[in-house]
């Protein structure tokens, strides 16, 4: 008799949430919507996203969108207790996985320093079994394909 180890990913959508879709989801009531009634199942996703990925939408919230920092904070951490969203912090031991979703990413048109927080995120939803990612970004989405995991281009709300 063969035994496989069951991982949660063998039971559940295990659902990766990318900076511009967590910035969608917090600011439109569209987005949320769609969210609600093409992406999320309550009983079947369970959701992620990366310690990266919540500072990136702070500067956005605030930079962008004209929130204060408390308002900022507020409206991610109520986004954050509504969908349940586990966050994902970078672990000292997944150097080789970045490096290698780093050489990935370059691969297809990487440049910039957005690169390293892109590899960051990425590598830590590969080594978690993450299998699927919601995002807008081509290259984040090409890079996610190629590690086999699914990927949902999320439309454009904001």
């Amino acid at each position: 008799m063969v035994r496989h180890k069951l991982q949660w990913s063998d039971l559940f959508v295990l659902m990766g949430l990318d900076t511009s879709v967590l910035v969608d989801l917090i600011l439109s009531t569209k987005a949320k919507e769609f969210f609600y009634g093409n992406v999320y199942q309550f009983e079947k996703n369970l959701i992620f996203t990366h310690r990266t990925c919540l500072g990136e939408c702070l500067g956005l919230l605030i930079g962008n969108y004209g929130f204060s920092k408390e308002e900022a904070r507020g409206k991610i951490q109520q986004f954050v207790d509504e969908f349940k969203v586990t966050i994902l912090e970078r672990e000292e031991d997944v150097g080789p996985d970045e490096q290698y979703v780093f050489n990935l990413g370059k691969k297809y048109g990487w440049s910039g320093d957005q690169i390293i927080n892109d590899a960051i995120i990425i590598a830590s939803f590969w080594r978690k079994g993450i299998n699927m990612v919601v995002v807008r970004d081509h290259i984040f989405e090409k890079v996610c394909r190629e590690l086999k995991i699914t990927v949902l281009s999320f439309p454009l709300f904001t």
